[in-house]
């Protein structure tokens, strides 16, 4: 499986997260008029972990989510699940970077928070 798949398999299996958002969760594109909440998950870029010798089979990928919801609190319950679904991951190693809340969202009527990972991963 791809590092994608491996990532969106983790938050699908996340009872937590599945609780608040069954399997909404998609990666980078979503349905259209998708019910809340709901999140994103989107590579940033793929780093390769190099050596002068040989190519170390690790990878490092930037991975930001991005969660969508109707209210604050619903958004905070899910930006919590998401961070714990990552760090408890088994397929990758996830590390926790950053997390922005965002405004409210007018165009879309939703509430907003980034996290950032660092995500290494074999391949």
């Amino acid at each position: 499986m791809s590092i994608e798949g491996d990532i969106i398999s983790t938050l699908d299996g996340y009872g937590a997260l599945t609780a608040l958002v069954s399997t909404r969760n998609y990666w980078r594109r979503i349905e259209q008029e998708p019910t809340y909440p709901y999140t994103i998950v989107q590579r940033i870029n793929t780093e390769p972990h190099n050596t002068l010798t040989t190519r170390n089979p690790l990878t490092r990928a930037p991975i930001r989510v991005m969660i969508y919801g109707q209210t604050p609190a619903s958004v905070r319950q899910v930006a919590d699940a998401v961070r714990n679904a990552m760090e408890a991951a088994t397929l990758f190693t996830a590390l926790w970077i950053d997390e922005q809340d965002d405004p409210f969202n007018n165009t879309i009527n939703a509430d907003v928070i980034a996290i950032d990972f660092s995500v290494w991963y074999q391949t």
